[in-house]
């Protein structure tokens, strides 16, 4: 079974973590810019997924601010990165969704997501990848 953006990592994006990343222009809800192949932040391709997973897996950044994603969360990521970044349904494109956060009490609670960018190497990580 394929791993795909819309059916098994959108749901897993609360509505508070979706509405604080637009803000920063981390579109969450659309698997058309999350599956983008495009390179940039120093990455070779697929840079929107790869930003968002460094701050899921805190590498640079912090995603959500309020606690890691569960480490099965994080496999089934990364999973679906190794698998070519399927977008999933087109139905579900772009679509707000709904999700609580609970389950099976491995996902972080509610919050919204805080910090900036920066440019150039991360202070912390000494990484070429931005902050988001």
């Amino acid at each position: 079974m394929d791993i795909t953006y819309a059916d098994d990592i959108r749901p897993k994006f609360r509505d508070q973590d979706i509405a604080c990343m637009r803000g920063r222009r981390v579109l969450l809800a659309e698997s058309t810019w999350m599956c983008d192949p495009a390179a940039g932040h120093g990455f070779a391709d697929h840079a929107n997924a790869r930003r968002v997973f460094g701050a899921l897996t805190r590498e640079f950044g912090f995603m959500p601010p309020d606690g890691k994603w569960s480490q099965d969360w994080l496999d089934t990521y990364k999973a679906w990165m190794d698998g070519g970044f399927q977008p999933g349904s087109p139905a579900s494109n772009g679509g707000s969704g709904t999700s609580s956060g609970t389950g099976t009490g491995d996902s972080p609670g509610t919050g919204t997501a805080t910090g900036g960018t920066t440019s150039g190497a991360n202070p912390t990580t000494g990484s070429d990848k931005e902050d988001i």
